[in-house]
This record gives structure tokens, sequence and C-alpha cells, in this order.
């Protein structure tokens, strides 16, 4: 059995930037037993989303494949979208033990999921890319 270790970090949103890199939402599903009872939901009574095609840094550092859970409803991630997060914040690290290839030996796997109880659209990259100052440079 694979030994399994996580831990949760609570975030200020401040430190957060989310940048939608083209992907999918879809209601996460609540199970009892095995069984589908139902979506996933706040405390509050809202549906919670997993949204894919997103990149996430905090601080400044990036977080390499994470998955965002939030309540804010989002069917698709359009790629280039800048979002701002707000509300509660929660990134959760957690690494994975196995067994390895050929020789056995242990291999990881660190899988990174955060929570943001809101995300809001602030702008685009591309309107990001053309207001930065260009230098000017002769062609060679």
């Amino acid at each position: 059995m694979a030994e399994m270790t996580s831990f949760s970090v609570p975030t200020t949103p401040e430190s957060v930037v989310i940048v939608g890199t083209g992907g999918s939402g879809k209601i996460r599903a609540a199970y009892e037993n095995g069984t589908r009872v139902g979506d996933l939901k706040t405390p509050g009574g809202e549906p919670i989303w997993r949204l894919n095609g997103v990149s996430m840094s905090v601080d400044g550092v990036g977080v390499d494949g994470v998955t965002i859970d939030t309540s804010t409803p989002l069917e698709t991630v359009p790629a280039g979208v800048v979002f701002r997060a707000s509300g509660r914040v929660t990134l959760t690290l957690r690494a994975d033990g196995r067994p390895g290839f050929g020789d056995g030996g242990p291999r990881g796997v660190l899988i990174a999921t955060a929570f943001v109880e809101r995300l809001d659209p602030v702008g685009n990259v591309a309107d990001l890319l053309a207001a930065a100052p260009t230098a000017n440079r002769k062609a060679s």
C-alpha cells in the first residue's frame, strides 16, 4: 500500500495569481459508501467546481499542475484570462510514495490542489503584453 502524506496551507488571496490556459470546469460529486449522493457543496450550500486548464502562482512561485476547486461557477476556463482570488484560499500538497519500475526503487508523486473561494476575472495576458514597455532596438 502506498504511503501518503499531505498538508494544507492557508494562503492570502493577494499572494495568488491564476491564469486560464484553456480548460473546463464541472461540479464535483459527493459520494457516500461509493454511491453518488449529489453535488459537493461548501458549508454555505454553494456547489464546488473543479477546474482544469489553469496555472497558479503563490508569491511569484508557480504551482505546477495544480487543480483548483472553487465556488465560482465556470463551465469553461478561457485561455489567457487572469483571475484574482478572493475569500478563503487553501493550497494542499500531497506526496504519494509508490514502488518504482524495474528495480522496484521508490518513486514519488506530488499532487497540488487549491481551494479558492471566488475567482474574479481582472484582465487577460494579451492586454498585459500590449501595455508592456518595449525596447527601441534596431533590427540587425
